[in-house]
């Protein structure tokens, strides 16, 4: 079991800064160490395709 300190737990911050603090700490929850981060594709919507 590990114990992790996320959001204003770390330092006070604004609201968003919390909950990007738990978002990432849901997506590293059971990743092991040795593994890359997650990758992440970023979608523009509305722009004209290539």
């Amino acid at each position: 079991c590990r114990v992790m300190r996320i959001g204003d737990c770390r330092q006070p911050s604004i609201i968003a800064a919390a909950v990007y603090a738990g978002h990432k700490a849901a997506r590293e929850l059971g990743r092991d160490e040795s593994e890359p981060p997650p990758a992440r594709d970023r979608f523009v919507i509305g722009s004209a395709p290539d």
